[in-house]
């Protein structure tokens, strides 16, 4: 599996775990799957390094969860329009700075989204502002591992 493997699918809806073994890229995979509402958990290993627009246009996806989000590096417009969003972990994180905003995400899974991510690997932002959770969530979970965070 790699790049762009479901793109444009719009009437998948639902898909279980994946796999994607040593791929480095999965840039645009789910892009513009517009009716995905669960694509399980997705392992990955430190190899994947490029995940832009992976999951944009995905409006009515709930969560996102990946494994190993160690070795990436470009992750822009990964989480486009991805409103309905409830939970995302991207275990590892540590650098590409993530915009993760507008989206369902209550406090306890903002909070759960900051512990999955590693300490930034330089300066690097999280975008989590307009969540039902984003005022009350407990930023000191990023920023204690050297994130920035946006929550206006």
């Amino acid at each position: 599996l790699t790049q762009s493997t479901f793109s444009g699918m719009r009437t998948l809806i639902s898909i279980g775990d994946i796999n994607v073994g040593n791929s480095t890229k999965t840039t645009n995979f789910f892009n513009g799957c517009t009716d995905l509402v669960d694509c399980g958990t997705i392992t990955t290993s430190a190899n994947l390094t490029h995940v832009g627009s992976m999951f944009s246009g995905c409006v009515n996806l709930r969560s996102i969860n990946i494994t190993n989000c160690s070795g990436l590096t470009s992750v822009g417009n990964m989480l486009l329009t991805t409103d309905s969003l409830e939970s995302l972990i991207l275990t590892g994180l540590v650098k590409g700075g993530i915009t993760a905003k507008d989206g369902r995400m209550n406090t306890a899974a903002l909070d759960a989204f900051m512990t999955s991510i590693g300490t930034a690997n330089g300066s690097q932002t999280l975008n989590i502002s307009g969540h039902p959770g984003s005022q009350t969530c407990d930023p000191s979970i990023a920023t204690d591992k050297g994130w920035t965070i946006t929550v206006s």
